[in-house]
């Protein structure tokens, strides 16, 4: 089970614990509201969590696409969410069934999907950002990350930067993308700046 903690910042004390759903990860703030991507961790989930911060109580529950892991804001008020997709092993580790990644945009005035883009069905997206303009997305996944106008209306077919990233962001004033390769896991990692 998931749970968001509201931390008193002058006494560092912990005001209220508020229970969401399952593997919590993506959580920002947003019209007056804290929006939680519930992604199951290593189990299942499929919602995200909107929390009122007047009253610290979860107000509504938004039914996503498998696994929603992040989220960002567009230049439209709008939240956007990737959703990695679920994906199940045998006891060997070999897949036995697996969901697509999803890219959806939710209105936050009426809580509902808008667009619901399908990003791939073997290559499962982890993270999202958003141009300083908050007009295109960008999404990281196996293969590179991705560039999505937010009116567009496919997800594209290549990636703009090419490789294999741990994590990504991308810089709010510049738009330098800022991409991170663990390397080895036992050896010094790399940062690469892409303009």
């Amino acid at each position: 089970n998931g749970s968001v903690v509201v931390i008193d910042t002058e006494s560092m004390a912990i005001v209220k614990t508020i229970a969401v759903g399952s593997g919590p990860e993506g959580i920002i703030a947003h019209e007056n509201k804290i929006w939680v991507a519930n992604s199951g961790g290593f189990g299942f989930d499929n919602t995200i969590s909107v929390i009122d911060p007047a009253t610290l109580e979860v107000e509504s529950i938004i039914e996503t696409p498998d696994k929603p892991t992040h989220l960002t804001i567009d230049k439209n008020n709008n939240i956007w969410a990737i959703c990695y997709g679920l994906v199940e092993y045998d006891e060997s580790w070999n897949i036995t069934n697996q969901k697509p990644s999803r890219l959806v945009n939710i209105s936050p005035s009426s809580m509902q999907i808008e667009k619901d883009l399908h990003v791939s069905d073997t290559d499962h997206a982890t993270k999202i950002d958003i141009s300083p303009d908050k007009s295109t997305i960008y999404v990281l996944n196996n293969s590179g990350i991705y560039s999505v106008d937010i009116d567009g209306t496919l997800f594209p077919a290549t990636p703009l930067v090419d490789g294999y990233f741990y994590s990504f962001n991308v810089n709010p004033t510049s738009g330098k993308i800022f991409t991170c390769d663990a390397g080895n896991w036992s050896s010094a990692g790399s940062i690469k700046i892409f303009n």
